[in-house]
């Protein structure tokens, strides 16, 4: 099957819910650093914008990995990469919980 035809599920608390893999991906592909850092006020998390410039770098690189819970953990090891611990453990809810995707 084609990645792009594939429809995703994922949960939401405690729903389940399909979604067409190329509408997520188009989603994060044009997601801006104006709309990742409105995600992260609205969550109260408060990071700096170089550290968001980067994350959402490595995000347009592997969307895959937002909605793949097996990737999920590479994702983060990435973000630590280019920033630090610190600040991928402050990102994390915002994977976690699915902020993203809808």
């Amino acid at each position: 099957m084609n990645i792009e035809n594939e429809l995703i599920i994922y949960s939401l608390k405690g729903g389940c819910y399909m979604t067409n893999w190329q509408i997520v991906n188009h989603r994060l592909q044009n997601l801006s650093l104006h709309n990742l850092k409105e995600i992260c006020y609205a969550h109260n998390i408060s990071m700096e914008e170089r550290d968001l410039e980067l994350i959402l770098q490595i995000i347009k690189n592997n969307p895959y990995s937002i909605v793949n819970e097996e990737y999920t953990p590479i994702l983060f090891i990435e973000i630590s990469n280019v920033t630090n611990k610190a600040t991928c453990d402050k990102f994390k809810p915002i994977i976690e919980k699915e902020y993203l995707i809808h």
